[in-house]
């Protein structure tokens, strides 16, 4: 036999609540019940050869038994465990044993469809082919989620986030819900617990989809592997920070051009570098990401231009709107946004109009 162990946590989700926010030194909230849906239980049940297999010494009686069925569908109707502020781990490892006669249909049918030198022999072979397809969900949701870097339009990108991490959970739980056919849990209670959190509408599957569903999200689960992963993350974006920032801060026109698309134009107007350097540093450690991205943004010369411009009451972004005009002549409409600002400028047709702008603004820049 192999053991293998596993564990992931329960934790809960932050409260949007500000009253208890400000208050939470003082008041103690009492544990969070993780309840029950319809949703979540049909889903449960769905799975009927996993209950068999797996329930009958939760619930007390055999999957022969005429009141199987009765008794299985109460108990995930009024499931409920208490979690407690700190959360609570959950035991998910699982012990393989090649020998175990009641998997060796399933094994059977596996190495069916596997070339000889990879068929499943031994106890390392069944784990390993578990751990391997988790694995390769995990491999290929990161591939696909580095891709959205590259979708410029903020609301495709959401979208496409949010179908490759749906892609990437059902593919988990359609590996989970076949697990029992290579191993035993090595504690079946909280293994089932956590494959009734992956279907429960109140967890989020990872830490970054609390954010998703605010209002309807109360926990979310989190792995040792997936804190390794966000610290690994959380490194390499700090290190591309900084070979970005120590770019930047080597050409000085880059550096006006960074802070004024970053709408911080007001605040260096007759400021020392090092100032600049200072508040380019602080803005790029609040927000990596949003820092790297405009520095790589192939507009970034022309952005910082509109910017400079709008500074200096050149043109004009009106009040509570995104739209930018002509100071002097809001009827010609620069653009609805700074992306047809940016149309607009590089418009062979609108080069006497830049033309004007960059001399204006050289005499506004001359007399400082």
């Amino acid at each position: 036999m192999k053991q293998v162990n596993r564990t992931i946590n329960i934790y809960w989700s932050i409260s949007n609540n500000q009253y208890a926010n400000a208050n939470k030194k003082v008041l103690v909230e009492p544990p969070r019940k993780l309840g029950t849906s319809i949703s979540s239980v049909s889903k449960m049940l769905a799975n009927s050869e996993e209950q068999k297999v797996l329930m009958p010494d939760i619930i007390g009686i055999s999957p022969l038994s005429m009141e199987w069925n009765k008794v299985l569908t109460n108990y995930w109707n009024s499931f409920g465990i208490d979690i407690a502020s700190q959360g609570k781990k959950l035991d998910i490892g699982f012990t393989y044993d090649i020998t175990d006669i009641s998997k060796s249909e399933y094994i059977k049918k596996i190495n069916a469809n596997l070339d000889k030198d990879k068929q499943l022999t031994t106890d390392s072979h069944l784990a390993n082919y578990v751990s391997r397809l988790l694995k390769d969900v995990e491999d290929s949701f990161q591939v696909e989620l580095a891709k959205t870097n590259k979708v410029k339009d903020d609301k495709s990108r959401v979208e496409t986030i949010k179908r490759i991490y749906d892609a990437k959970f059902k593919k988990i739980i359609q590996i989970e819900g076949m697990h029992y056919k290579f191993g035993i849990p090595n504690n079946i209670d909280e293994y089932l617990t956590y494959r009734y959190c992956l279907v429960y509408g109140d967890v989020a599957n990872e830490f970054a989809l609390v954010s998703k569903s605010p209002k309807k999200i109360r926990f979310y689960l989190q792995s040792k592997e997936d804190i390794e992963r966000i610290n690994d993350t959380r490194q390499r974006l700090e290190e591309n920070r900084m070979e970005t920032f120590i770019k930047v801060i080597q050409d000085s026109n880059m550096v006006d051009n960074v802070l004024y698309a970053l709408g911080k134009g007001n605040e260096i107007l007759n400021v020392k570098p090092t100032t600049k350097h200072t508040l380019l540093n602080k803005i790029s450690s609040d927000n990596p990401k949003k820092f790297i991205n405009i520095v790589n943004d192939t507009n970034l010369t022309t952005k910082g231009q509109i910017e400079k411009f709008i500074s200096n009451s050149i043109l004009k972004r009106l009040d509570n709107s995104e739209m930018i005009v002509d100071t002097l002549d809001p009827s010609k409409i620069i653009g609805n946004n700074i992306n047809g600002a940016i149309t607009y400028f590089k418009n062979p047709d609108n080069k006497a109009d830049i033309t004007e702008y960059v001399s204006k603004y050289k005499g506004i820049i001359n007399k400082n």
